[in-house]
């Protein structure tokens, strides 16, 4: 994923309110982006089920997204039966 980041420019993007409501927001480069803070790893006891992996993709849909930061997270499992799986949003 780190390789092809630049390939979608906008998950590097954060939405900017501007000064005195004077305009509509806007979406700018993050000069901070951190792509450690957008995408997670996690291992589900093997071998995980279906319900240890709705709970860990619950968990992760279920925190606010920091609208400080580009607006998007990624998690991916292993320990799963088919060895990996990935949640986004």
């Amino acid at each position: 994923m780190c390789r092809r980041l630049h390939l979608v420019p906008k998950l590097r993007k954060v939405v900017r309110l501007p000064l005195l409501g004077e305009s509509s927001p806007v979406w700018v480069d993050d000069p901070d982006f951190d792509i450690s803070y957008h995408v997670r790893e996690a291992a589900v006891p093997e071998p995980g089920d279906d319900a240890q992996l709705l709970e860990l993709c619950a968990r992760l849909m279920s925190s606010p997204l920091d609208r400080d930061q580009p607006l998007w997270k990624s998690g991916s499992s292993t320990g799963w039966r088919t060895d990996a799986s990935q949640c986004s949003r």
